[in-house]
C-alpha cells in the first residue's frame, strides 16, 4: 500500500524506496503491479506516468517474477 501512496503522491524517491524496501521483504513484481493498479484506479493517468519508475527500480534491485 505504501507504493500505491507513493505513486499517488508522484514522489519518485518514495516510489524507489518503497520498491527497494519491499524487495528486501520478498515482494514480487506481481505485487508491485497490484499496487500500481490500485493507485491507477484511484488516480488513473497520473499514476501511469510513474509506473515505469516502479518497474525500472524493481528490475534494478533484482525483483523476481512470481513462479
Amino acid at each position: 500500500m505504501g507504493l500505491a501512496c507513493a505513486l499517488l503522491a508522484k514522489c519518485p524517491w518514495c516510489i524507489r524506496s518503497c520498491i527497494r524496501d519491499g524487495l528486501k521483504e520478498g515482494v514480487t513484481k506481481e505485487e508491485i503491479t497490484e499496487a500500481i493498479n490500485v493507485a491507477m484506479v484511484m488516480s488513473a493517468g497520473a499514476c501511469w506516468a510513474h509506473a515505469g519508475i516502479s518497474m525500472e527500480t524493481a528490475d534494478k534491485f533484482g525483483a523476481k517474477d512470481k513462479k
